[in-house]
């Protein structure tokens, strides 16, 4: 018996191979639609900028997450033109940097990545100057550390609270083993 001649060194073999391994490593058929998900708006767990980060980094980062895409194995869902990047990395922002490039004037038709990238760019130095975004920061680290606290106290409540009905069961539980009448008294003192 012939088998058919087949090249393992081949390009296309290789790549198909490195597709199949990245596919099992990650359990996912379409990494490269996950990816696509993750980066487009409106998902469970979402791309968006980090509050302190600057704009540029966030757009290398955006960038560098779409040229990563570009090498995972295809799904269905087809590459992102220019303006739905530009959608997606404006998606990213927060709702008030959102209100901010609204009350600009500005509209998303005219943006490429660049564009809009060196707007908020500014806008985030402003925000660094005059103050502003750090006491944003410090308001989050407050607030985090508030629910955090309130967890904590919320599960100390809780245990106090257990300990308490334990406590007071014990105490029903030898009062009815004791007695309920009038003979209370002298009732637990026999059994004493």
């Amino acid at each position: 018996m012939v088998l058919p001649e087949h090249d393992c060194s081949s390009a296309e073999n290789f790549h198909r191979a490195i597709d199949l391994f990245v596919i099992k490593t990650l359990n996912e058929s379409a990494p490269r639609d996950r990816q696509y998900i993750y980066l487009a708006p409106g998902g469970d767990h979402v791309f968006h900028k980090e509050l302190m980060m600057t704009p540029m980094d966030h757009l290398h980062r955006f960038q560098e997450m779409l040229h990563i895409s570009e090498k995972l194995p295809a799904g269905n869902i087809p590459v992102p033109n220019a303006t739905l990047q530009v959608e997606w990395l404006y998606m990213s922002y927060h709702k008030s940097d959102h209100a901010e490039f609204v009350r600009s004037g500005n509209k998303l038709s005219g943006e490429t990545l660049q564009t809009l990238t060196e707007y908020f760019q500014s806008i985030h130095e402003i925000r660094m100057t005059d103050g502003s975004l750090q006491r944003k920061r410090d308001d989050q680290i407050r607030q985090s550390t508030r629910c955090e606290m309130r967890g904590e106290l919320e599960k100390r409540f809780h245990d106090k609270m257990n300990r308490y009905t334990h406590s007071r069961d014990k105490r029903q539980h030898a009062y009815d083993k004791c007695g309920r009448n009038n003979h209370f008294k002298t009732s637990c003192i026999k059994h004493e």
